[in-house]
């Protein structure tokens, strides 16, 4: 019995193999690289998207209920998106109690200044009693100390 030889040899199949791990070995690192870069790019893009909505809700936070919230946060379908329409209706929903709360002090404010007014009213109303009273005093006063006269005379005629 006798060996065939078919025309490979180990030294060969070992330097293909060896090529073989270089080329994948050079690809995993090629694929990681791209796959940082373009996690570093999509984090960058979302984290400006944050940065953006935390500027938007700063100025609201402020009182700046004017500021708009671009539409490119609105239409997306991310938690971004959700956020940023929870935003808006947080921002108009705010808007209009704000607008109502100042109705309302304008209200108070009238009311106020009609209350003042009846105020005075009832003061200087006040005042005039007080004097109607002071002068009625003094009128009792001179009717009794001119009845202590008649009286006196009176009494004299008398006796």
């Amino acid at each position: 019995m006798g060996a065939m030889d078919v025309g490979i040899y180990n030294y060969t199949v070992d330097t293909i193999v060896s090529k073989i791990r270089k080329v994948a070995a050079a690809v995993t690192i090629i694929m990681l690289i791209i796959s940082g870069t373009l996690m570093i790019l999509y984090c960058n893009y979302e984290f400006n998207a944050m940065k953006e909505i935390v500027k938007i809700c700063n100025g609201m936070g402020k009182g700046d209920f004017t500021v708009n919230i671009p539409q490119r946060f609105l239409k997306r379908g991310d938690e971004v998106g959700n956020m940023a329409n929870a935003m808006q209706h947080m921002k108009e929903n705010l808007s209009r109690l704000i607008a109502a709360t100042d109705s309302h002090a304008a209200q108070l404010m009238l009311i106020s200044e009609d209350l003042d007014g009846s105020t005075k009213n009832t003061q200087e109303k006040a005042a005039d009693i007080v004097d109607l009273s002071e002068k009625a005093v003094a009128d009792t006063e001179e009717q009794s100390e001119l009845t202590r006269t008649n009286s006196d005379m009176t009494q004299k005629i008398s006796g």
